[in-house]
């Protein structure tokens, strides 16, 4: 089972209960949805980092409780319209978002929500608490814990090729940093198991996973690292549009872009 950018290892936190599924959820396992590759992150949250005038997400919001389950194998179908996550071990609790007809979800954790449409390859996956990983060179891992610092990091890795980090916006006024990922030519692997010429590890979420996360030869990601911790506790938020290939990754970008666009973190970050 590969590890990059997907999360099947982390269905532990997934099967833990939390409360009873909310009946507006609208949430219902998808009848035939593909089981997911592997992606995405998380992590370290401070127990309440406020943040400034974030808009309130709509009272009609449906929940995406996380005590419902969801899974590669038996993921939970979308109904289009806006979301919102719930549950004891939900991610991010009170994280908005809205969504097309299509998309679904194959896992849903306090460490990582990932999304995905069964006409595209592989999908959204959003994490939080991510930092860098030495790899099998032991690179130095210090950073100064915010998103620009993580980038920075990345485009230094002498495995990987990565754009020229970009300022943006995501959702409700989330800045971010954002970046094209791939594995270079002359990249040494990091997995002896790898499926490819060699798979990069190079991020991983040191509260909610006990492996790191990468990227294996071929393949393309997309990532948005933003800031959602304070001073006290500086905390990553990566969403990570992942494809593999750049055509791929060219369609599932127009895909992503609405949902991307309707984020709206809560108010309060619970550390779970």
């Amino acid at each position: 089972m590969l590890r990059y950018f997907m999360v099947a290892a982390l269905s532990v936190i997934a099967c833990t209960p939390a409360t009873q599924a909310s009946p507006a959820a609208q949430v219902t396992p998808a009848a035939s949805a593909p089981a997911s590759p592997q992606p995405t992150l998380s992590a370290v949250v401070p127990e309440s980092a406020t943040a400034t005038a974030r808009p309130s997400p709509s009272a009609t919001a449906m929940a995406l409780d996380q005590a419902v389950g969801c899974y590669a194998e038996k993921p939970c179908r979308l109904q289009p319209g806006t979301h919102v996550t719930t549950g004891e071990f939900g991610f991010i609790p009170g994280l908005t978002f809205t969504v097309p007809s299509g998309w679904f979800s194959p896992y849903h954790s306090a460490g990582e929500l990932a999304l995905e449409r069964s006409d595209v390859r592989h999908g959204i996956y959003i994490g939080r608490g991510a930092v860098p990983v030495p790899g099998h060179r032991g690179l130095a891992v210090a950073t100064d814990g915010t998103a620009a610092g993580l980038a920075e990091w990345i485009s230094r890795h002498p495995d990987l090729v990565i754009s020229e980090p970009e300022q943006t916006t995501i959702g409700a006024g989330i800045d971010a940093v954002t970046v094209l990922v791939s594995v270079a030519a002359d990249a040494e692997t990091d997995d002896p198991d790898c499926p490819t010429r060699a798979c990069v590890d190079f991020i991983t979420d040191p509260v909610h996973a006990d492996f790191p996360f990468g990227i294996p030869a071929g393949e393309v990601a997309r990532l948005y690292l933003a800031d959602i911790g304070d001073a006290r506790s500086p905390n990553v938020l990566m969403v990570n549009v992942w494809s593999p290939t750049d055509s791929d990754l060219a369609r599932l970008e127009i895909l992503a872009q609405p949902i991307l666009d309707s984020l709206i973190l809560p108010v309060v970050i619970i550390n779970n």
